[in-house]
C-alpha cells in the first residue's frame, strides 16, 4: 500500500481540509513520475506548481509535493513541514503504511508533523537498507511494539519515535529482507489503481511483544539522534549493549517506565559526542552521580534536561559541582534540573557562566533553599524561561533582575517563601513577560502603581489573583 492509498483509505480530511487534498492530489502515481528530473527538490504547498525550474536556487522541484529525488529515484519524503519551511496541514493517518518499504532508495522519511491513530510500527521497514532518517509521531496501537528487525537499519542516523502511547515494548521475530523485498521499480510507490510489481514484504514470524527496549538495536552504531517519548508501556532497563551507540549527539528518553541504571558506556567518555540530553518522567530510572561528572567534561553540551528521574534525591553535589567545569560554560543554552529532590542553595559558582546565554533555566520542584541571587538575570538570553517554583527559597525579589536589557518571557517563582515588597523596578519586567507567576509566597506591600494598567492581559497570562499582598 502506498502512502497516498493509506491517506485516501484512512483519512476523511479532504472534505474538510482542502490542503490535504491539494497535497496528495499531486501524488498521481499514474503517467506522471514523481521525479521531474534526475535530481529535484521538495515542492511545497506554497509553490503554485511542481516540476518547475527555480532560477533563484538553480533547482527544479519534483512533481510530487514534499517528495525529493536523487538519480531519478525517490530518496526523501518530507512531510515534516518545518524541515522544508512550509505551512502544511496536520494529517491524521489511520496507520503507518508498511508499503513504504517498497521505496528501495528511500533515505529520509519525515512524518513527525502528523498523527497515526492505529497500527504498529512496520517491521517491514527493515528492508530499507539506505534509510538514514526516520521520524514518526503518535502510534496508538494497543499491541504495537518496537521492531527488533529495525536493527538491520545500520545506516540510520536519526530515529524519532514521539508520543508512542500504544507501544508496549519490543516486537521480536524474524524478517528475511532478501527473500521478501520487492523487485525494483521505476516509481516510488504504486498508484491506488495500479497493483504493485511485487507483494509488500511479509511481516515477521513468529512475532511476540516483550516490554523492553530492543537489545538488537545495539547494531545501530551510526545513530546520532535517538528520541523515544510518551511510551509508558515500555518497561525494564536500558540494554547494557546500547553502550555501543557512541555516536549519539541527541538522546531523549521521556515518559517510559524504565528502571535500573544507564548503560555503563553512557556514563563514561563514550558519550563524548553528545550535545543534547533529555531524561524525563522516569522516576524509577536511577542516575549515578558519576554520570554527571563525565557529561560535564563535554564542552559541546547545549541542552541538558533531567526531570523526574531517580537517584539524586537529597543530593547537593549534583547541581552544585558539575557546573564548575569550565567546558560547560561555552555552549549551554538549556539547563533543566526539575523534580529531582535536590537540596542546598543555588551555587555561587554559576555567576561566572557567560552572560546572556541561557534560554531556559529550570530548577523547579526541588528542595532548594537560600535566597534569589542578584546575578541570575544576567545569565538569561532574550525571551528566556526562568522557573524556580515549588522550592523553599526565601529572601526578597532582587531589583537587579529588571535592570538587565534582556527580557524574561516566562517567570515562575510560585510556591516558595519569598517575602518583602515587589520592587518598583519590576514594572518593565512584568510588562515584558508572557507568564508571570509569584503566587503562594509571603509578599507584602502594594502592587507597583504602573501595574494598574492591565491592558497587556489581553495577550499575556499574569497570575496576580492569589498573591499574598496587603
Amino acid at each position: 500500500m502506498s502512502l497516498k492509498e493509506a491517506v485516501h483509505n484512512g483519512v476523511a480530511q479532504c472534505a474538510s481540509n482542502r490542503a490535504v487534498c491539494d497535497l496528495f492530489d499531486s501524488w498521481s502515481g499514474g503517467s506522471t513520475p514523481p521525479c521531474a528530473i534526475d535530481t529535484c527538490t521538495a515542492c511545497t504547498l506554497e509553490d503554485s506548481s511542481c516540476g518547475v525550474y527555480q532560477p533563484v536556487t538553480n533547482t527544479t522541484t519534483c512533481n510530487y509535493r514534499y517528495v525529493e529525488c536523487t538519480g531519478s529515484r525517490v530518496t526523501r519524503i518530507v512531510l515534516d513541514f518545518a524541515v522544508v519551511d512550509s505551512t502544511g496541514p496536520r494529517i491524521v493517518f489511520s496507520s503507518i503504511p508498511a508499503g513504504l518499504a517498497n521505496i528501495e532508495q528511500l533515505r529520509e522519511l519525515y512524518l513527525s508533523t502528523h498523527k497515526f491513530m492505529n497500527g504498529a510500527l512496520p517491521p517491514e521497514f527493515a528492508s530499507l537498507a539506505n534509510l538514514e532518517v526516520l521520524h514518526l509521531t503518535g502510534s496508538n496501537a494497543s499491541s504495537g511494539g518496537l521492531p527488533g528487525t529495525w536493527s538491520a537499519l545500520t545506516q540510520l542516523r536519526s530515529l524519532w519515535l514521539l508520543d508512542m502511547a500504544g507501544i508496549m515494548g519490543e516486537l521480536s521475530g524474524s524478517f528475511d529482507a532478501a527473500s521478501t523485498s520487492p523487485a525494483p521499480s521505476s516509481g516510488p510507490m504504486p498508484a491506488p489503481t495500479t497493483p504493485s510489481a511485487a507483494a509488500p514484504p511479509a511481516p515477521p514470524s513468529p512475532a511476540a511483544i516483550t516490554p523492553e527496549l530492543p537489545d538488537s538495536w545495539k547494531a545501530l552504531i551510526n545513530l546520532q539522534q535517538l528520541r523515544i517519548s510518551a511510551a509508558p508501556g515500555v518497561t525494564g532497563t536500558i540494554p547494557e549493549s546500547w553502550s555501543n551507540l557512541t555516536q549519539l549527539q541527541m538522546l531523549e528518553l521521556s515518559g517510559l517506565s524504565l528502571s535500573g541504571q544507564l548503560p555503563s558506556g553512557w556514563v563514561t567518555n563514550n558519550m563524548s559526542a553528545v550535545t543534547n540530553i533529555t531524561l524525563s518522567d522516569m522516576p524509577q530510572l536511577q542516575l549515578p552521580a558519576k554520570s554527571i561528572t563525565y557529561w560535564a567534561t563535554n564542552r559541546n553540551m547545549m541542552h541538558f534536561v533531567l526531570r523526574n528521574v531517580g537517584g539524586l534525591s537529597g543530593s547537593t553535589f549534583y547541581y552544585r559541582a558539575y557546573m564548575v567545569w569550565p567546558d560547560w560554560k561555552k555552549n549551554l543554552t538549556t539547563l533543566v534540573l526539575s523534580k529531582l529532590g535536590l537540596t542546598g542553595t543555588i551555587p555561587d559558582s554559576w555567576e561566572w557562566l557567560p552572560a546572556g546565554k541561557l534560554q531556559t533555566l529550570d530548577l523547579s520542584s526541588n528542595a532548594i533553599t537560600g535566597t534569589l541571587p542578584n546575578w541570575v538575570g544576567n545569565l538569561l538570553a532574550a525571551n528566556a524561561v526562568l522557573d524556580l517554583s515549588n522550592n523553599q527559597i526565601q529572601g526578597i525579589l532582587p531589583s537587579t533582575w529588571a535592570q538587565s536589557n534582556r527580557s524574561i518571557e516566562v517567570l515562575r517563582l510560585g510556591n516558595n517563601s519569598i517575602g518583602g515588597a515587589i520592587p518598583d523596578s519590576w514594572n518593565s519586567l512584568a510588562y515584558r513577560a508572557r507568564e508571570f507567576n509569584m503566587s503562594q509566597n509571603k509578599l507584602q506591600g502594594w502592587l507597583p502603581a504602573a501595574w494598574n494598567d492591565i491592558a497587556w492581559l489581553k495577550s499575556y497570562t499574569i497570575r496576580l489573583s492569589i498573591f499574598d499582598v496587603k
